[in-house]
């Protein structure tokens, strides 16, 4: 089963009706409309609390996963909500399979995914997102 390795993540600014929070969520959401994060951990990293307490969301993610039984291969994923506003009708898909070349490990080759192994992909995708999304309801 593949495994998160590197995240990126995209904001939209919602004000915040915590009390205290909402004239620095509108100071902050005049100066970004957008913020973007890349790396491991991404929900741990400071600037996201910072951005979330002020009222910014997740609207769309894309991230990268490699297999843990061969880790030469990776797939590359994306989930957004359609609406960004009303964050609702979550999509999610599998975008490509890859590996880096034998010859060359700094550079990244396609590999050819199946109809059936597309949908397995995608079907943990969706599985993971769900299992995350319980998580924060918590």
């Amino acid at each position: 089963m593949p495994v998160e390795e590197d995240d990126e993540i995209d904001g939209v600014a919602e004000p915040s009706k915590k009390p205290g929070v909402t004239k620095t969520a509108k100071v902050i959401k005049g100066m970004v409309n957008k913020v973007a994060l890349s790396g491991d951990q991404v929900l741990a990293d400071a600037l996201y609390q910072k951005a979330s307490e002020t009222g910014y969301y997740i609207w769309s993610i894309a991230w990268t996963c490699k297999n843990i039984a061969d880790n030469r291969f990776h797939i590359d994923c994306v989930a957004a909500f359609s609406d960004s506003i009303k964050a609702d009708q979550l999509t999610w898909d599998v975008v490509r399979k890859w590996q880096y070349k034998p010859e060359d490990p700094d550079v990244e080759e396609l590999v050819k995914m199946t109809d059936q192994e597309r949908r397995q992909l995608v079907a943990l995708v969706e599985e993971a997102a769900f299992r995350a999304y319980a998580k924060v309801q918590k």
